[in-house]
Parts: C-alpha cells; sequence; structure tokens
C-alpha cells in the first residue's frame, strides 16, 4: 500500500493513515482496504492485509497475477526488509477467500432473511 507521494507523480510508503491503490481492479482493492486500514494498523498487519487484498485482486481481475513481493520498513529504522516467497505464501494460506465469501454471504442472508425464507446455512453456496 503506498500513498500518493505529495509533491509529484511519485508513490511513498502510507504514512498518516492514508492508503493508494495502483493497477487494475483498484475500487475493489480500496474498498476492502477502506474497510480494515486505519491511521493505528502496524506495519506487519498492514503487510498482511495487502498480501490478502492483493490475493483477492489476483484472483478475480483478468490479467493479474504472478507471485506477490512485499517489502516492508518500519520509521527509524534504516533499512526496509523484503518478505520471502514462503512468509508471502504462508500469509495468502492463512486468510482463505472463502472465509470472506462465507461471511459476506451470511451477512447479506441475516439482512434480507424477508425475501430469501429461513434457508439453512449449509444450502448456502458461494
Amino acid at each position: 500500500m503506498y500513498e500518493v507521494y505529495e509533491t509529484g507523480n511519485c508513490l511513498s510508503p502510507v504514512n498518516e493513515g492514508s492508503f493508494c491503490c495502483c493497477g487494475m481492479d483498484d475500487p475493489l482493492a480500496n474498498t476492502l482496504l477502506d474497510s480494515v486500514f486505519d491511521s493505528m494498523t502496524k506495519v506487519e498487519e498492514a503487510a498482511r492485509l495487502g498480501i490478502f487484498v492483493t490475493s483477492i485482486i489476483k484472483e478475480r481481475t483478468d490479467g493479474v497475477g504472478g507471485p506477490t513481493d512485499c517489502t516492508i520498513h518500519n520509521k527509524g529504522e534504516g533499512m526496509s526488509s523484503a518478505y520471502t516467497r514462503v512468509k508471502v505464501e504462508e500469509i495468502e494460506k492463512r486468510f482463505p477467500h472463502t472465509d470472506l465469501y462465507q461471511a459476506i454471504l451470511e451477512y447479506w442472508a441475516s439482512k434480507n432473511a424477508d425475501v430469501r425464507g429461513n434457508i439453512s446455512r449449509s444450502t448456502w453456496k458461494l
């Protein structure tokens, strides 16, 4: 996650709780990020969130794919550090998309019981 650099057409790391997405299907990415990210999000959590959202975009957007790279930098530390491919893949596996889709489906069904009827959760399909 990056923010637009104030003095030009550049990107810089997130600062002061704002972010920007670049690339394909950024409205979906921004919606997902905006629902979770806030100015108190720590670097490690923001990295996980970025990897999770990127994995959803790779799954749901034509032409987006391949391995995800992640580099983090903590204020006051001299160097940035890159996550290994193994660490990124572990994070992707830790947050399966089906859990998110199931939560959305359950939310939707709970708000539409008057038109859906009393449907058993076991019959819901993702």
